[in-house]
């Protein structure tokens, strides 16, 4: 993304009127990987997930009412919760795909780099997905769970955003009890896709 230019033409194409603050604030990010999730159902979600990214580099999540930083300094992910875009960054944008906020957004807007379909609750297919979910056909599935513990397992090969291949593997995944297991599974494939998780020791603690 070109930024500033780029970055308020997103923003404008998806309804944003920004304070003076505000502005300041997405003035510090240079270069970010946008997340889109939409439907307002899963807007908590979608926050949630800022507040583990922001241990990865820091995010700033965005909706059509606030935007909220999740960093002390220039942040790396972009997260926004909403339906009204009309074009992403091609090279590092993710869109996540669950429950039924999705439909139209894909329908009218620019191919993202990954989509990436919660299968546990989206039945329709998806071009270029990747599959995420406790079922053992996904491409990034949950072979064990526990209150604070995930086994996630890659059952297929991927390509990161910087062109690295991660091959079939087991994460060993940490994280605080009070978080929600989808979200965390979520974070998760984001992280990887991004190169923010040990591909050498595949273990990664979600949360401090």
């Amino acid at each position: 993304m070109d930024f500033p230019q780029d970055f308020f033409v997103f923003l404008q194409n998806f309804g944003f009127r920004i304070s003076k603050h505000e502005i300041a604030i997405l003035l510090r990010v240079k270069k970010m990987v946008t997340v889109v999730f939409p439907g307002a159902e899963n807007k908590a979600c979608a926050k949630e997930m800022c507040a583990i990214l922001e241990r990865f580099g820091g995010a700033i999540f965005a909706d059509e009412t606030e935007i909220t930083d999740f960093a002390p300094v220039a942040s790396v992910f972009f997260v926004c919760n909403g339906e009204g875009i009309k074009s992403v960054p091609p090279k590092e944008s993710i869109l996540l795909i669950a429950g039924k906020g999705s439909k139209k957004l894909q329908m009218n807007c620019t191919p993202f780099a990954y989509r990436i379909l919660d299968t546990d609750t989206v039945s329709e297919s998806v071009p270029n997905s990747i599959t995420v979910g406790m079922g053992k056909t996904c491409q990034i599935s949950v072979s064990s769970a526990t209150r604070t513990h995930l086994q996630i397992c890659i059952q297929k090969p991927l390509k990161t955003f910087s062109g690295k291949e991660v091959l079939p593997c087991e994460f060993s995944v940490t994280f605080a009890e009070h978080q929600d297991i989808k979200t965390v599974l979520f974070a998760f494939a984001v992280l990887l896709l991004f190169d923010k998780a040990d591909t050498e020791k595949l273990t990664i603690q979600i949360s401090a």
